[in-house]
C-alpha cells in the first residue's frame, strides 16, 4: 500500500508560504491533505505547517499546526521531536484521544 499517491506544489517554491497538495493512497480513510509551510529554520532544525484544507479536517477543525524540530540526541544522532497545535471552527470542544488519531497523517 503506498501512504502517498503524489504531491503537487501548488503555490511558492516551497519555502514558506508555500502550499501543497498531497493525495494519498487508494489504503487511506482520508483523501487528500493541503499543507502550508510557515516557517523553516535551517540553523535550529526546525520545519513548521498547516494542514490548511482536507478531509481529515472533518469540518471540526479550521486548520492544524506542526511543528517539527531535530536536536543533537544524548548519545549521538538527533532526536525528533513534534508538537501540533488544534484549531476548531467555533465552540466545537475536542478531547485529546481525537487529537492523537489525527497524528497518524502529520508526516504525509
Amino acid at each position: 500500500m503506498e501512504a502517498i499517491k503524489s504531491s503537487k506544489l501548488l503555490k511558492g517554491d516551497g519555502g514558506p508560504r508555500s502550499i501543497k497538495k498531497i493525495t494519498l493512497g487508494e489504503g487511506s480513510q482520508f483523501k487528500y491533505v493541503k499543507h502550508k509551510v510557515e516557517g523553516i529554520g535551517k540553523e535550529n532544525f526546525s520545519y513548521s505547517y498547516s494542514v490548511i484544507e482536507s478531509d481529515v479536517l472533518m469540518n471540526t477543525f479550521e486548520k492544524i499546526n506542526y511543528e517539527i524540530k531535530f536536536i543533537a540526541g544524548p548519545s549521538g544522532g538527533s532526536v525528533c521531536k513534534s508538537t501540533s497545535k488544534h484549531y476548531t471552527i467555533g465552540d466545537i470542544e475536542i478531547k485529546e484521544e481525537q487529537t492523537k488519531s489525527l497524528g497518524n497523517v502529520q508526516g504525509r
